[in-house]
């Protein structure tokens, strides 16, 4: 079920949010999260980010401190992880001291 039509002035709007809101992240890695969020007029994808959104605005509220500040970019160490001749499988041979 789509909310709005496909074409209005509503996603030119939300070009201009999601460009503002990316210049407000403090860290490389945010920056493009923000850029790669689309437009979205599917009612089940607009309730899932209004709930995600909720959740962050009561996270936010709750008055205990959230580590939003500068944040090392750990993607590529990630990937390194995660990559087929490293999995996460491999990690179990390495003793924790």
């Amino acid at each position: 079920m789509n909310i709005f039509p496909q074409h209005s002035l509503l996603i030119e709007e939300f070009e201009k949010l999601r460009q503002i809101t990316s210049e407000e992240c403090s860290g490389l890695a945010g920056k493009e999260e923000v850029l790669k969020i689309s437009f979205a007029s599917d009612y089940a994808v607009v309730l899932r980010r209004l709930e995600e959104t909720e959740e962050m605005r009561r996270i936010l509220s709750d008055g205990e401190p959230f580590p939003s500040d500068a944040y090392p970019d750990v993607r590529q160490d990630l990937k390194i992880l995660f990559c087929a001749e490293f999995g996460i499988d491999a990690l179990a041979n390495f003793a924790v001291e």
